[in-house]
Order: C-alpha cells, then structure tokens, then sequence
C-alpha cells in the first residue's frame, strides 16, 4: 500500500498540542546505572564508560547511593567513592540522579546480619541519610530518587513484603528532608515495577493509590513520580499489548498517570527510570523467556524512546550501561550497551549503544510535536512522530507489519533540505523536488528536513 501526501501539512502544524511544553529531549535522555558494579569496576575502565555515554549525548546517570555501604555504623558516613564518582562524571558533562537506597541491618531489628533488604524501624533515621546526602551534593546532584521498587517482593527490596504505607512514610520523611537541605533538588518517587500491584490491587500501580489512602497527598511531597514499565517478562516489543500483565508501553504510562491523579495530585511529572531489554539466551529465572537479539534490543530501545517521550514522559533511563559476568546465561546481566569487559581497553558496544548516540545526535535539541499517523493515513502497525527545533523538524518512522509498510511523500516546495537517516546512522541526502519514497520497518528510520515553517 502507497500514500501521497505533501508534507506541508506538517510543516505547517508543528506546535505541541498539549497544554505542558515537552521536554527538550537531550534533557530527558537517562541510563540507569546499579551502583556496586559501577563503583567496583577499575577507574579507567570506569572513565571510558562514562567518557563514552557522554560523548553519545547520553548525559544524566541513575546509580545508587547505597546507605548500608555509606553509613555501615550509626553515625559515621563515608561517601568518599561517590565523591569521586561525582567529579569523574562531571569531567564527562554527566549529571547523577541519586539513587537512595536500601535499607540497614542497623536501623531495622528484623534485619538479619549484612541483609539490607528491611526498611528501617524509624524513618527519621533514613530521612537523615537523604538529608545528609542532598547537603553533601549541593549543587552538584541535581535529583534524587527515594529507594528502588519497593513494590517489588520477588527481588526483597522491601522485606518481608511490600507495605504502601510504611514506604509513604519512609519516602514522605526523605523527601522534606532533602528539600530541606538542597531547596532545588528534584525530589522523585521510588520507580515502581511493572504488573506485579495487579495481583494484589486489582490493576497495575495500584501501590500508588495503596499508599495515597495511608498517607493521603504523598505525592504532593515529591516533583516527579517514577516507575518502570518493562514489557511483559522484560520480552515483548514496547507496542505489544500481552493483556492484563503486559499492556504496551503507552498504556502503561497511561494506566500510571491515572494512578497518580487519583491521588489528587495533578502535572505531577512522570519518570520512567528503569525500562530496558535484555539479551541474555537463557534468562536465568524460571518463567522468563529468553531475551531478545542484539539487533531488536536496539530498535525497541529507539520504538521506546520515542514513544514515552511523546506520551510525556520527562526522563527515560535505559537499564543498564553494560553487561555484567554471565550474560548469555542471566537476564540481570544481559540490559547493556557494551557487552562486558573485565579490563581497560577498546569498548564493545552493542549495536543499541549505536542506536542511542544517533538517538541522542538527532533529537537531542529538539521537543516532540506531534502524532503524524493520521496525517499520513497510517494503519494500527505504523508510526510517524514528529520532534521539532525551529524550522527542522525530525520524524521517527517504523512498522511492525511483517511485510513492511511502504510510504511515499512528496515535500513541500520551501524545503530547502532533507535527508533520510537510520538507526545505525546512515545518511542519505534527498532531493526536496522529488518523491520520497521509504519502506518502513522493525528499524526506526529518521526523516530530518530543514526549512520548515
């Protein structure tokens, strides 16, 4: 099937629709970075990572500040590896999105030796902790986020099990503890994982709303609220829709937005900060299946992308930097960019590392505008999303037919340029007096035109 359409009509209707302004995408572009295999590898291997997302244009880095290994004696911290953390990834351009997590063997008496799994019996003594964290990093962290998936009990982040309420009281503390000491900090919610609230509420981020009717308004004490929607089993492409338990990636940002407004708590902007694909053959856990391949782990992580940004997410971090020992064999080790090194030397990127620097290098300085499926005519299984900058606009275009989808376009005549760019960063320069004719497919492909009104 072919349609012709002249792309005036979207030169000419290139302002967001919605009331909020879109965030510039360079800003919302975040990997998800678990802190003891980061501060454990050697220093410059470390600097090379880093050096590398940097360069990519992938500048915001969500790692832990873990309070056990900060504070291992009531009292005494020592933050001297995030110290350094901090100012190597300055020298990249790399902001931190702190990360504030677990618990303490200390602080909880049902915490057994080295388990840090346990919330702490007063959350005073972990609002501390934040507080301590945010004055320390003054004007040098610009976020934090208090704890990771404490709706999660098959990994133990919250032991023995999941509490709303306990975890509203604990964030609530933290949050006007952190305000207190960094008044411009932005202050996130714990991300919540995927589906798992449907089991026992009735639909998915129901621990949003579990927690509101403990601790009315508590979100009101945050700026952003964040959460992880994983597709189902960590498997399925962001558009698959696997029913009750793994809904696409749109209507999870949707399904959490809506749990977040039943709280009364209105604009409260959204952060994705854990979403990823491994590509591990065997996962390792029982139930999972086996991951994706190299090359569908990158174009999910561009379908992705563009489609949280558009549904108006503000950050989106990609979980991880690289893979970990034991990669073909364990999901967890298996969401990298790289695929793992023990030592310093030339990095080994998989081909979404590629995929996210030509992200970031055509989209960085723009802003979404707006859904151009109904301008082109387009059926259920295709995309057209337009991000602009002034007079240059950037549509992000694929299908999931498996027969693809042919596309043909005529430019408007005030074009002065245009290009077609893909997912691995090849460019094709175009002549704007002729028919554009593209075949759209499982690998995004980018139309970037200059000249627009």
């Amino acid at each position: 099937m072919r349609v012709a359409l002249a792309l005036l009509a979207v030169v000419a209707t290139v302002l967001p629709v919605r009331a909020a302004r879109p965030v510039r995408v360079g800003d919302a572009l975040c990997v998800a970075w678990s802190g003891p295999p980061l501060l454990a590898l050697p220093d410059d291997l470390r600097d090379a990572y880093l050096g590398a997302l940097g360069d990519a244009g992938w500048r915001l880095l969500r790692t832990d500040f873990t309070w056990s290994a900060i504070e291992p004696t009531p009292g005494q911290r020592d933050f001297t590896a995030y110290d350094a953390l901090v100012a190597q990834a300055k020298r990249h351009r790399i902001r931190l999105l702190g990360l504030l997590d677990y618990g303490n063997p200390w602080a909880s008496a049902a915490a057994p030796p080295g388990d840090d799994g346990y919330p702490p019996d007063d959350p005073g003594t972990f609002a501390a902790f934040a507080a301590a964290a945010a004055r320390r990093y003054r004007g040098r962290i610009p976020a934090w986020e208090v704890w990771n998936e404490p709706n999660n009990g098959l990994s133990g982040f919250w032991k023995p099990q999941p509490d709303p309420a306990a975890y509203a009281r604990l964030a609530v503390a933290a949050a006007r503890a952190i305000h207190r000491a960094d008044r411009r900090a932005t202050v996130v919610s714990g991300g919540l994982a995927p589906t798992l609230d449907f089991l026992g509420t009735g639909k998915d981020w129901g621990f949003v709303t579990a927690a509101d009717a403990a601790v009315p308004r508590w979100l009101r004490s945050f700026d952003a609220a964040a959460f992880h929607p994983y597709s189902f089993l960590q498997a399925p492409a962001p558009e698959t829709d696997s029913g009750p338990f793994g809904p696409t990636l749109v209507q999870q940002i949707a399904d959490f937005r809506a749990r977040v407004q039943e709280t009364h708590t209105f604009h409260l902007p959204l952060w994705i900060t854990e979403l990823g694909w491994h590509t591990a053959a065997d996962s390792g856990t029982p139930g999972f299946p086996p991951g994706v391949s190299e090359e569908d782990q990158a174009r999910y992580l561009v379908r992705a992308w563009t489609l949280a940004l558009a549904a108006g997410a503000e950050r989106v971090c990609w979980y991880t930097a690289t893979d970990r020992p034991g990669a073909e064999h364990d999901k967890e080790a298996a969401f990298g960019l790289f695929r793992y090194q023990a030592a310093a030397g030339p990095l080994d990127p998989k081909p979404a590392f590629t995929a996210a620097r030509v992200f970031a290098q055509l989209l960085a300085r723009t802003r979404y505008s707006r859904d151009l499926r109904a301008t082109y005519h387009l059926p259920d299984d295709a995309w057209a999303l337009c991000f602009a900058k002034g007079r240059q606009l950037v549509i992000v275009l694929w299908s999931t037919r498996p027969t693809g989808y042919d596309l043909s376009t005529t430019l408007a005549s005030h074009v002065r340029s245009a290009r077609v760019v893909t997912m691995d960063g090849r460019s094709t320069e175009l002549d704007p007096k002729q028919p554009v004719s593209l075949v759209l497919g499982p690998s995004p492909v980018y139309l970037v035109v200059s000249g627009g009104a």
